[in-house]
């Protein structure tokens, strides 16, 4: 499928771009070439990659999955008990953060 009808980029070429090390939409853009002319595909160009991504997940960053049989409890026991601390901390840490705002 086209992405880009400026330059004539498809999804095949920005699966490659990944494949290649271009990690960021800046970095796909410029191997490419998408987005440098009107900019009108910089969000197919976002898409094609979250949907290459969520086909290829990283093996860097999978979370491995662990059966509670295998491991002899249940997942309530592996995740441990909540502590106090640790919800002190998530109340003042967004206490302290901005109010985000809205990009339509």
């Amino acid at each position: 499928m086209i992405v880009c009808q400026c330059r004539v980029v498809s999804d095949r070429d920005i699966a490659a771009a990944l494949d290649s090390g271009a990690g960021t939409l800046a970095r796909v853009c410029r191997a490419t070439g998408a987005g440098s002319e009107c900019g009108g595909c910089v969000l197919g160009v976002r898409a094609a990659m979250a949907d290459y991504s969520r086909s290829n997940p990283c093996p860097l960053h999978a979370v491995p999955t662990l059966e509670p049989a295998l491991v002899g409890g249940s997942a309530a026991t592996l995740a441990g008990p909540a502590t106090t601390e640790t919800k002190a901390n998530e109340d003042t840490d967004a206490a302290t953060q901005p109010p985000r705002r809205r990009v339509a």
